[in-house]
């Protein structure tokens, strides 16, 4: 039977609550707008069939209650930069400890904008975090997430917090909330002016993406520019995967999210639903706490990019864009820099094409395309999956997803300045857990339906030449061995709730290790 998006609407639905945050999405062309259309529409929840996303902990929340905490202890008459000192060192006990950091730092960030904000606008009075109205009575809720101040003067901002820096982008989200704003209860006088704020919780900078428009001013802007939009989002059937697959609340039943049943080797289940991918297991084997920093809080990151990573990027870049054509590769593509935008339509300055050229020459006795009985090659795609034994969204980015005769292949692109061993094939496979879990992913046959068949093509590329690892599904050792590794390191991930650091050499290059208390004595 086929999968039908329409199956999961009710047809009687007449009740719909739209946020400001999925209007946003609804006018993403990369975002999937049915996903957008089911949070639209609270009633069918109960017909999302016999699976539900358990959700993941809102970690905002801790520090948002204790920004109305100290709120709070300003109304009884504490002094606020006294109040923040004591709501920091109690709020955030129970939290990860460089969560906890980050916390107490935006507190004092936060804290230091909102009093720079004071001698603008005057005392500012918090009226609320989840501010809605009812567009049409019994109907049609709008609303949107941030804090809400109003002056005493009947003006009012609303902030949007960022865990970095503030973007700059006028959008969907800022319209509509600023459309809540203007009539949110008690409806502001047509003297009011609204500003619509992003503070970046690392800085406490900020930026007015709507700079004192008046009430009847943000009605217009939201009448031509997002009601359009907002009345999409309520019926759209449309499906794409995406990184939003691991939030949406019928991924496990899906028909665009590929059945990855298995690939974790384990039936233990975590705390939530979660979302893995290789390169979220290899971080976390090298420091758990560097994982959930950056892949679950979504901490500020410092990053430092080598000389190396560069140069991977830009033959990545190039790679990708010649693969697009369905054609080999040839000396021509790569004799010089006009040559490679002219195959490629993308720009490289003059330093990125030196250093990538004998990669991209190396390439050349490797490249796929060489053998006519390539087909469907899917170039630089990450495609999702479900392991219903772990409640786990799965992520497998590639850089080449093809069919040579009956067997599917994945083929993995690196780089390396020394000459790579030929004789080495074990070593290179154990060096990236990638090749692991793409062998298991073929085996379990989730992107091909038949694990009899496949093989994962590990190209390595320096300057001196090119090495072609394949390994295979039918070699039943490196399976097992594939397997156990994998295994191995998913029990310890999906059951972790603590998220300890592992110091190490690792530490120098860390881009959270700003946020942990934990240092490498190397």
């Amino acid at each position: 039977m086929t999968w039908n998006p329409r199956s999961f609407l009710r047809p009687d639905q007449r009740v719909f609550s739209l946020s400001a945050t999925e209007i946003e999405k609804a006018s993403d062309p990369q975002e999937c707008q049915f996903r957008v259309t089911l949070k639209s529409r609270p009633g069918d929840h109960p017909y999302r069939a016999n699976w539900r996303r358990r959700a993941d902990p809102f970690l905002l929340d801790s520090f948002t209650q204790a920004v109305m905490r100290i709120h709070s202890l300003e109304k009884l008459g504490g002094d606020r930069w006294q109040s923040i000192d004591k709501v920091a060192q109690s709020a955030f006990g129970d939290l990860h400890r460089g969560l906890a950091k980050y916390f107490a730092h935006s507190l004092n960030a936060y804290f230091d904008y909102h009093e720079a904000r004071e001698e603008e606008l005057g005392s500012l009075k918090f009226l609320s975090l989840r501010p809605e109205i009812e567009i049409q009575p019994g109907r049609a809720i709008l609303s949107t997430w941030g804090f809400l101040y109003e002056s005493e003067t009947g003006d009012r901002e609303i902030r949007r917090l960022r865990r970095s820096e503030p973007r700059t982008t006028l959008t969907a989200w800022a319209l509509t909330s600023a459309r809540v704003v203007a009539d949110f209860s008690p409806r502001m006088s047509d003297q009011g002016r609204i500003w619509v704020t992003e503070v970046g919780l690392a800085s406490g900078r900020e930026k007015h993406l709507l700079d004192g428009v008046l009430p009847h001013e943000a009605r217009q802007l939201y009448q031509a520019e997002v009601r359009s939009v907002a009345n999409r989002a309520t019926s759209a059937l449309s499906t794409k995967t995406g990184r939003s697959c691991g939030s949406c609340d019928i991924a496990g039943q899906c028909g665009q999210v590929h059945s990855s049943t298995g690939i974790l080797q384990i039936n233990s289940r975590g705390p939530w639903t979660k979302t893995v991918s290789a390169s979220d297991l290899s971080m976390y084997e090298e420091c758990p706490s560097r994982w959930f920093m950056q892949k679950v809080a979504f901490l500020p990151r410092t990053v430092d990019i080598t000389d190396a990573q560069l140069r991977g990027i830009s033959v990545h870049s190039a790679l990708a864009h010649a693969h697009k054509r369905n054609v080999a590769c040839s000396t021509t593509d790569f004799d010089n820099e006009k040559s490679i935008l002219a195959a490629f339509g993308i720009q490289q300055s003059s330093d990125e094409f030196k250093s990538s050229e004998p990669y991209l020459r190396s390439h050349l006795a490797t490249c796929q395309f060489t053998d006519p009985s390539v087909l469907g090659s899917g170039i630089e795609e990450t495609r999702y999956g479900y392991d219903a034994d772990a409640d786990v969204v799965t992520a497998t980015k590639a850089d080449a997803f093809f069919m040579r005769g009956e067997e599917m292949i994945i083929r993995e692109v690196k780089t390396t300045h020394e000459r790579p061993v030929t004789e080495d094939a074990d070593g290179w496979f154990n060096r990236y857990l990638s090749n692991a879990w793409d062998l298991v992913e073929l085996a379990q046959g989730t992107f091909s339906g038949d694990g009899r068949h496949g093989a994962v093509e590990l190209e390595v590329l320096s300057p001196a030449g090119s090495s072609l690892f394949t390994y295979r599904t039918d070699d039943l050792p490196l399976l097992r061995m594939a397997r156990g590794r994998l295994r191995r390191i998913a029990e310890e991930w999906i059951e972790d709730r603590i998220w300890e650091p592992r110091p190490g050499s690792h530490c120098k290059s860390c881009p959270v290790a700003a946020w942990c208390d934990a240092r490498s004595a190397e």
